[in-house]
């Protein structure tokens, strides 16, 4: 009994060693991506430095997204971190989008680019044109890119800022809403 008295101590402290060393490992598990948190939304499918194509009915690739991570999960929704979407095709204008995650609502048919997204893009009379914007939805049912979020766009000799925006895929149509305000400088000759 003795014996068990004096080893006692020693076996409760490597117990107590074991529990930390195993839950301090179980937590940097769950904090590295391991096992998630209660409530956590767990992905279906991932994907890794993906390309997404969303094709139209006539079957040509309408938008193309690139992105780092592409989460997809049970209710359709999807999620991507580091994004750049380009819309695909056609001979008129075309659009290139960066921003840092994506996502599409569940069963939707469209995709929303956060926080701040930087568009470059040529209209259909081959005006260059930049926009910063933030919150940029893509509608590839309605084929448009628009933002109801303060914007900045600059072309060639001009530059505009608004409270928000939408454009068409082919760049034929670019309409700045709210507190429009231009400027507009003649070209040197």
């Amino acid at each position: 009994m003795s014996r068990l008295c004096a080893w006692l101590p020693f076996v409760l402290l490597i117990a107590a060693a074991a529990y930390i060393v195993s839950h301090s490992m179980r937590r940097n598990a769950e904090l590295a991506g391991g096992t998630p948190a209660a409530g956590e939304r767990v992905p279906t499918y991932v994907a890794d430095q993906a390309t997404w194509v969303r094709y139209g009915v006539d079957g040509t690739p309408q938008v193309r997204a690139q992105a780092e991570r592409i989460d997809y999960y049970d209710d359709r929704s999807i999620a991507m971190t580091a994004v750049v979407v380009d819309r695909l095709g056609g001979t008129q204008g075309h659009w290139h989008l960066e921003a840092a995650r994506g996502s599409v609502p569940p069963d939707a048919q469209r995709m929303l680019l956060q926080p701040d997204v930087a568009i470059r893009g040529e209209t259909a009379s081959d005006l260059p044109t930049t926009i910063a914007a933030r919150d940029v939805w893509v509608d590839w049912q309605l084929r448009t890119i628009s933002s109801d979020q303060p914007v900045q766009g600059s072309a060639p000799n001009r530059a505009v800022s608004a409270k928000g925006w939408q454009t068409d895929f082919d760049a034929t149509h670019i309409q700045m809403k709210g507190n429009v305000e231009v400027q507009y400088d003649a070209p040197s000759r």
